[in-house]
């Protein structure tokens, strides 16, 4: 895990992924410096589709924050402007749909077997 502080107003890249076309959750989590500040910003997602732009997407940054990227989303980039002084822990990231990725890899291996197979 990594833990980043975050001054109010300042924008922080709590995220950032290139060359990359696996589909994964991103989680991180946010608090208040100050104990008993409440809690106040935005988080900004970027998503690319392979090598085209996307528009930003703006958010609220809540206590616990979600971020998908698909196999799409070649580069995606993950900033944080909070209002206060914040602390940002980046949690452990989370491959998607592993099962199906595994099955479409045996189904390949499979093919490519029966084809080796064929030809001799």
């Amino acid at each position: 895990m990594k833990q980043i502080h975050a001054s109010a107003g300042q924008r922080v890249t709590v995220i950032r992924r290139a060359f990359s076309s696996m589909p994964i959750d991103y989680r991180f989590t946010a608090r208040a410096a100050v104990p008993g500040e409440a809690l106040n910003g935005i988080v900004e997602v970027r998503k690319s589709r392979w090598i085209l732009r996307g528009s930003p997407l703006a958010q609220p940054l809540r206590p616990s924050n979600h971020v998908s990227a698909g196999f799409w989303n070649t580069f995606v980039a993950v900033d944080v402007i909070p209002e206060i002084d914040t602390l940002i822990t980046v949690e452990a990231r989370s491959v998607r749909h592993i099962a199906p990725l595994l099955l479409i890899a045996l189904l390949v291996l499979l093919a490519a077997a029966v084809v080796i197979v064929a030809m001799r």
